[in-house]
């Protein structure tokens, strides 16, 4: 399925920011129009034409992913995506345009096609406007710039960095869509526990709203990552190329070893990578944006991440309101409906064994698995997460049995490899901890 993207003209507009509209197949009928919500700032900060480029590619990436239907491909999964965009510089991008390609296909695991034509007009996507007067207290002086989803691996991040740089500021980035509910309310609710500890001067959050204006049909999200790298990159090389962007994500979700065979590909996401965030690395460098991006998580199981944060009162005090949940959008399934996460996705179990770990308490979930319940199939689809964790534990019992897994899954740096297969077997020992104290698996 082919996609363009057409600027509205922003001197017509009362905002002064285009509105990209986002049309199927060149008709008329196909036109979506992407709902965004700029990030807004002093315009006298420095800003990269290619970063702006990147973000409204990556906004246009992401919106075609839920407008197509992974169903409707002939293997219900891999499909034929071309994105058409006006850029501010076509030579630079049709440059880098195999690599953006490459980057994007192993990340979703579609074939993408990209195109460019000379944008004849700025877009307007930095502009003055409502938060301005916030970032002029601390602009000027912050020292980094870290992505903040509202989930636990983010705020432990948040914490130590602060409590690393006691006299540092950091700006954190936050991504909504309309279509999805939470995320923006609990990014604020931790936020504001942030700054009870550390004070608005110190922290301040963006967010900003991309999405779709109108239904769209696919779920997956296999390219809100590109997204969220994109934001916070923009917002990063505009304070200046030295500022590094922070992507905390503990090792074990960022590796994601496929738990069963059936799971290798991008079956299982992606989203934090080594060679995935690597690669959109070298993309940004051809592009001019040297911003360094930095994961200090890469080698900790959730677990461990929980154990090593600074300052373990406050984590708990927030680790009420965080959410790591890759199936909100199965509720009626739930034995709990109103819960804030399931509790037996693959994100939530990693959670649930970090936080037992730890002996931190925990709001409800929508689900409270038993061995009977697994035995009953809980539901058709509810289930299977726990089953393939069960298969796991049964087949990675070794290092070596993880490196094995590791190697079939992506590229890795040999060098890497021993570090990646233990951090596996730490992760998986966390998780049968957790089962043997509900009781799914027998003590031993």
């Amino acid at each position: 399925m082919n996609f363009a993207i057409d600027l509205s003209d922003p001197s017509r507009l009362d905002s002064g920011v285009a509105t990209p509209i986002l049309t199927v197949d060149s008709t008329t009928v196909g036109q979506r129009i992407i709902d965004l919500e700029p990030i807004q700032w002093d315009l006298s900060m420095k800003h990269s034409p290619q970063a702006e480029d990147l973000f409204l590619l990556s906004a246009a990436v992401y919106c075609a992913d839920r407008l197509c239907s992974r169903i409707s491909s002939p293997d219900g999964w891999c499909r034929d995506m071309g994105v058409s965009l006006p850029v501010a510089d076509t030579e630079v991008w049709n440059t880098v345009r195999p690599l953006a390609e490459r980057t994007l296909g192993f990340l979703s695991g579609d074939d993408w096609s990209l195109s460019f034509c000379q944008m004849e007009k700025a877009c307007g996507l930095s502009r003055l406007g409502t938060q301005q007067l916030n970032l002029r207290r601390i602009w000027g002086n912050v020292d980094a710039v870290s992505l903040f989803s509202g989930g636990l691996d983010s705020l432990v991040g948040v914490i130590n960095w602060l409590e690393e740089n006691p006299n540092g500021r950091i700006a954190l980035v936050g991504h909504y869509d309309r279509a999805f509910g939470g995320p923006k309310i609990e990014q604020h609710r931790i936020y504001n526990l942030l700054c009870q500890k550390y004070s608005a001067r110190r922290v301040q959050l963006l967010e900003t709203r991309v999405g779709l204006k109108g239904p769209a049909c696919e779920n997956t999200l296999r390219t809100r990552s590109l997204l969220f790298l994109s934001m916070g990159m923009l917002i990063a090389s505009s304070i200046g190329p030295s500022i590094p962007l922070i992507v905390p994500e503990n090792g074990t979700m960022s590796i994601n070893v496929p738990l069963t065979p059936a799971r290798r590909g991008t079956c299982s996401t992606r989203t934090t990578n080594p060679y995935f965030l690597l690669q959109f690395e070298s993309w940004c460098h051809q592009l001019g944006i040297v911003n360094p991006i930095l994961n200090p998580l890469a080698l900790k199981t959730k677990g461990e991440c929980l154990r090593d944060c600074w300052d373990k009162d406050l984590l708990s005090e927030c680790a009420y309101w965080s959410v790591s949940c890759g199936k909100r959008g199965t509720r009626p399934y739930w034995q709990t409906r109103g819960a804030p996460q399931c509790g037996i996705c693959v994100p939530c179990t990693y959670r649930r064994a970090a936080m037992f770990m730890n002996h931190i308490p925990e709001r409800g979930y929508g689900i409270d698995p038993d061995l009977d319940q697994l035995r009953a199939g809980l539901s058709a689809t509810m289930g299977d997460d726990m089953r393939a964790f069960m298969y796991c534990l049964d087949h990675i019992k070794s290092p070596e049995d993880a490196k094995r897994e590791i190697m079939l899954s992506y590229m890795v740096d040999p060098e890497m490899l021993d570090a990646y297969a233990n951090l596996e077997i730490r992760a998986l020992a966390e998780v049968r901890a957790w089962f043997q104290s509900i009781g799914i698996l027998p003590a031993t």
